[in-house]
């Protein structure tokens, strides 16, 4: 508050002090003027056409600058002010999903056009390579469209469960897997996708109707047959709705 006051009175103090500039600099010109004899009306004329033009824009200008800036800062002040007033449904509707979407490019995935379903090893292919305890999910793609998402608790889960000592833990596949009813309904039912100029409120409203899904991706037409240009997780969406 203080402040506000301090740059209050130093923008009275710069525009005070340019328009006593500016009155004196023409009123010593026009003395000037005055007292010399020889100058004619049309020549007064003429010099008041070149010095009141460059008096007033430099006026102008520093005045613009000044009162400008803090037009500026007060625009963003009350901006910021605006947007933590929006409820958490309003920010999310504010915000499109290609906006804040991890690209394609970026993303960690599984690329079943190099290898497919039958010669994909669990353990060696999915969770070694690609899943940690800050990597705990993985989409698989086939075509650029996503066809699977799994959890690395899933996985473990499935391999626990299924494996046996003629069956050890690291030959099972991705297919024996989706063999299973339970967890082939998990792989291709724990996702939605929706489009790059839908909100993010579309995105969470995609999550809560859908118990399974943590996840959203971002594909060119909005369906799961469209290419998939972007993803948003759970725990992003979470942290763009908070205030």
């Amino acid at each position: 508050m203080e402040k506000e006051i301090e740059n209050n009175d130093e923008r009275f103090a710069i525009a005070k002090n340019l328009i006593l500039i500016s009155s004196a600099i023409i009123m010593i010109f026009s003395l000037v003027i005055i007292l010399n004899n020889k100058t004619t009306v049309k020549d007064i004329k003429e010099m008041f056409t070149i010095i009141l033009p460059v008096i007033s824009t430099w006026v102008g200008a520093v005045i613009a600058y000044y009162f400008s800036k803090e037009n500026f800062e007060t625009a963003a002040k009350t901006n910021e002010a605006l947007i933590k007033q929006l409820t958490p449904h309003e920010k999310l509707q504010s915000i499109k999903a290609e906006k804040v979407m991890t690209l394609l490019s970026k993303i960690s995935l599984f690329n079943l056009d190099e290898k497919d379903e039958n010669t994909v090893i669990l353990k060696a292919d999915i969770i070694t390579p690609n899943l940690n305890a800050e990597r705990k999910r993985i989409p698989f793609l086939k075509n650029g469209k996503i066809v699977y998402m799994l959890h690395k608790s899933i996985i473990d889960e499935f391999l626990v469960k299924y494996t046996t000592d003629e069956k050890p833990m690291n030959s099972h596949t991705l297919s024996e897997l989706l063999s299973k009813d339970y967890y082939k309904n998990i792989a291709e039912k724990s996702f939605e996708t929706a489009k790059p100029l839908d909100n993010l409120s579309i995105v969470k409203r995609l999550m809560d109707e859908n118990e399974l899904c943590s996840d959203v991706f971002i594909t060119e037409d909005g369906s799961k047959n469209g290419k998939v240009l972007g993803w948003i997780t759970n725990s992003k969406l979470l942290n763009y709705a908070k205030i």
